[in-house]
C-alpha cells in the first residue's frame, strides 16, 4: 500500500482573537457562586433570560422598552 502526499496548499486559518477586550471568563466555586469577568452584554442578557442571575447582574442589563 503506498500514499500519494498532498500536494494542495492548506487552508489558511484565520487568527486567533487576541483582544482581550473579547474574552469573557467564569469561574465556577465549588459552593455554586460564578465569578464573571469581561461580561458581555450578550452573556449578561443570557445569565437573566435562564434564571442564572442575581439581582446585582439584573440591574446591569438596561430595560430594552423603557415606560
Amino acid at each position: 500500500m503506498s500514499f500519494e502526499p498532498i500536494k494542495e496548499e492548506p487552508e489558511q486559518v484565520p487568527e486567533i482573537e487576541t483582544d482581550e477586550t473579547a474574552v469573557t471568563e467564569i469561574r465556577i466555586a465549588p459552593d455554586g457562586r460564578m465569578r464573571i469577568f469581561g461580561l458581555s452584554r450578550e452573556l449578561l442578557a443570557l445569565l437573566c433570560e435562564t434564571g442564572l442571575a442575581d439581582e446585582s447582574l439584573r440591574q446591569r442589563l438596561p430595560d430594552e422598552n423603557p415606560e
